[in-house]
């Protein structure tokens, strides 16, 4: 009698839903937000986050040479986008340990549309029939990913952040035209240790 073979199928997983419904947790900007405030957070252990931080986001990783061997970040934007961010998620994390294993994330960054995307005269208020659905174009969206993962390593979030194996979530948008746009300039942020989930199957 043929043994039946064993197939082992690993999916992702998480600890808690990245996605805990209606409000966010309070950071330094949230209090724009209309929402109701909900903390999604399950007790003492590691701790799925969500936070906003509001503000201009900006990349990282395009440096200029201002000489002697020295580089700097070509964007003078970058450490007050790093310091907003580290500083709600501080605030955030309440005096939580980091995270300390595989972690998966969502970053979705909110733009504001540019007036040229609109029409003008009495229809000022309308788009352009030409008008893009999302910001495509800079900043990058990789680089603006590693300027609020270093910020998160800053803050104390996760130890590190090679870390993050998993974005479920890693987007641009144009503000209020998308479940996790914000109303202004921004990035909502979920993070949640990573759980791989995984069965045994009897094939044949």
């Amino acid at each position: 009698m043929k043994t039946p073979d064993r197939a082992t199928i690993c999916t992702s997983g998480h600890e808690s839903d990245l996605r805990p419904g209606p409000g966010l947790l309070p950071g330094r900007g949230a209090g724009a937000l209309e929402n109701a405030l909900e903390d999604p957070r399950p007790g003492p252990g590691p701790i799925p986050l969500t936070f906003v931080t509001l503000g201009k986001p900006a990349p990282q990783g395009s440096k200029r040479h201002v000489g002697r061997g020295i580089m700097v970040e070509s964007s003078r934007h970058v450490k007050p986008w790093r310091d907003a961010v580290r500083s709600d998620a501080v605030e955030t994390m309440a005096g939580a340990a980091p995270l300390d294993g595989p972690v998966e994330v969502d970053m979705v960054f909110t733009f504001v549309r540019p007036k040229s995307h609109y029409r003008t005269g009495r229809n000022a208020h309308l788009l352009r029939d030409d008008a893009p659905t999302r910001p495509a174009t800079i900043p990058d969206l990789s680089k603006l990913a590693r300027s609020t993962e270093d910020a998160l390593k800053d803050a104390g979030v996760i130890r590190d952040d090679s870390l993050i194996v998993e974005y479920r979530r890693l987007a641009k948008v144009f503000a209020g035209e998308d479940r996790d746009a914000l109303g202004s300039p921004g990035v909502l942020i979920r993070i949640a240790p990573y759980v791989e989930l995984c069965e045994v199957r009897y094939v044949g």
